[in-house]
């Protein structure tokens, strides 16, 4: 998103900048697995009262299995976000709480879903 405050001559402030998120997701029988990278250019168009935010990559994974137990159907997962542990700003957040409070960082999350 491209905007501008024809006011003041400047880029209007907290937009965010263009980002494209690339994923596969593979089953085989009980198995599904899933990789995705999203990428979002860094935000050099903003005024004067603002600072430019560097771009970044964050890379997702996840693998699942289905299951029937005791006559349930059964779902294990894990899923390992922000795999490189990078350090990522939100550029559409005001500038003090862009610093205090950048994008999670790398995370497990493991569950067992039971459909009864």
């Amino acid at each position: 998103m491209r905007g501008d405050d024809l006011d003041r001559g400047e880029p209007l402030l907290r937009l965010a900048p263009a980002r494209l998120r690339l994923g596969v997701d593979a089953t085989h029988g009980p198995w599904r697995l899933s990789a995705s990278a999203e990428h979002a250019q860094r935000q050099r168009r903003v005024p004067a009262t603002d600072t430019a935010t560097p771009g970044y990559t964050l890379v997702d994974l996840a693998a699942a299995r289905r299951f029937e137990w005791g006559g349930h159907d059964v779902l294990a997962f894990a899923k390992l976000a922000n795999v490189g542990d990078v350090l990522a700003r939100s550029a559409s957040s005001i500038a003090t709480v862009r610093d205090l409070a950048p994008l999670p960082g790398r995370s497990l999350k493991v569950g067992l879903r039971v459909d009864f």
